[in-house]
Order: C-alpha cells, then structure tokens, then sequence
C-alpha cells in the first residue's frame, strides 16, 4: 500500500512586569509648571497586568489538555499526509459545585515526510475493514489503500462515527479510484459487524499520527523540529 508519505499538560509559569521609570517620572516635583504623576499611574498598571497574569497561570495551572483527531489524509501521488485535529482545554472550576470551562482549538499540519512503518502498519490493517464496510470482495488486497478517514462526535466517549475513503489503484492507468464508506458507527450498537476491532485499529492509527506529528518518522532525526510539539 502507497502511504504519504499527548502529551504532558503544557507547563505556565507566572509572568512579572516590570516597568522602568526614569528618575524624573518618580518625582512630584513641578516640571514646566505641571506635576508629573505618570510613575503613578505606571506603577498602577503595572500592578493591575502582574494581577490578571498571577490569574490565568493559576486558572491553566488546573487545566488539562488532549488532542483528538478529527480528519486523516493521505495522497499516495504527491505523498502528502493531512492531519486536522482539535486541542482541547478543560480548566477545573474554582468551586466545588461549579462547571469546567472548555475551548477547542482546531489545527491542521500537511507534510512531507515518510511515517514511521508502526503507523504505516496501522493504516494497512484499516483497509481489510474499509473494504468489508462496503462489501468489495477483492483477492488483490495490495491495490486498495487508505485515501481518509474522518471521524466525528467523542471517541473518548465513545460516541462517534467515522467515514474512511478507499482508493483502487487501476494498473493499467494508474490512476486511483475512490469509494467511499458513508458513516460507520464506531462503538455500541452498529450496522457494521467488525465495528469495535475497526475502532480499536483507529484508535493505533489516532495514537501514532500524534507521534508522527512529535517526530517519529521513517528516518528519525533528533535534531528536526516537530510538526506539532505543543
């Protein structure tokens, strides 16, 4: 098959702002005629900014973040692999009865760079079932490959459906042909037979495409920057 070719809760640290006042601005003296009250007012704001940067390193020291994958994919002619996925942060609530306060961030990496074979191997293990999903009985497994797959709703709550799109490659053209799944349910009560094995492989391809992102390609390099490091 053609392949294109979480993570420690981020660390926060308080902030101080300092602001330089000349020896003229701490002064009371008249200049010009005027009294300078600037230090003041400086000193005022300096004081207000070091308060609301002391609250939000607090606020994200009892916050929690995970990444979930939303879309995959994978262009066996350019060798290009498309990752979407969401960060989420959840911060604890400051009273016992109160509600967490979560935000989604959406980010999307296209690169390059050959997998590792751990994740190649995953995506290969999902063909078998993408080709159950739409019934293709095919002996020459080895021309169909992954092109996407796509998830929504929570798989952490085991509540989502995914859509993966297959691609035949024609030998005698060489060009590919897509045939889509429509949505699978992945956990619980499905229509597919082989949901929950094709759920636990999406969960090994989830895990190593963020190992991808961190560095862990075909040819590893400890001195290559991350794809995605946060």
């Amino acid at each position: 098959m053609k392949v294109f070719r979480d993570d420690p809760e981020p660390e926060t640290a308080e902030v101080e702002t300092e602001v330089e006042v000349s020896e003229a601005e701490q002064s009371d003296e008249p200049k010009n005629g005027h009294v300078n009250g600037r230090a003041k007012k400086e000193g005022k704001k300096a004081s207000k900014k070091k308060s609301k940067v002391k609250e939000v390193s607090a606020a994200m020291a009892d916050a929690t973040t995970e990444k979930k994958l939303r879309m995959l994919e994978i262009d066996p002619k350019t060798d290009r692999i498309g990752v979407y996925f969401d960060v989420v942060t959840t911060i604890a609530p400051e009273e016992e009865d109160g509600d967490s306060e979560t935000s989604v961030d959406e980010f999307s990496v296209h690169s390059k760079r050959r997998p590792h074979r751990d994740l190649v191997g995953k995506i290969k293990k999902l063909v078998k079932f993408a080709m159950a999903a739409v019934e293709i009985n095919d002996e020459n497994v080895k021309s169909y490959s992954i092109g996407s797959l796509k998830i929504d709703g929570d798989m952490l709550m085991k509540q989502s459906r995914v859509s993966i799109t297959l691609l035949h490659e024609v030998e005698r053209t060489g060009k590919y042909i897509k045939i889509a799944s429509g949505q699978i349910t992945m956990y619980g009560e499905s229509s597919f037979e082989d949901a929950e094995k094709m759920s636990r492989v999406i969960e090994e391809i989830e895990e190593e495409i963020f190992l991808y992102l961190k560095g862990k390609h075909e040819v590893e390099n400890p001195d290559q920057i991350p794809l995605f490091s946060a």
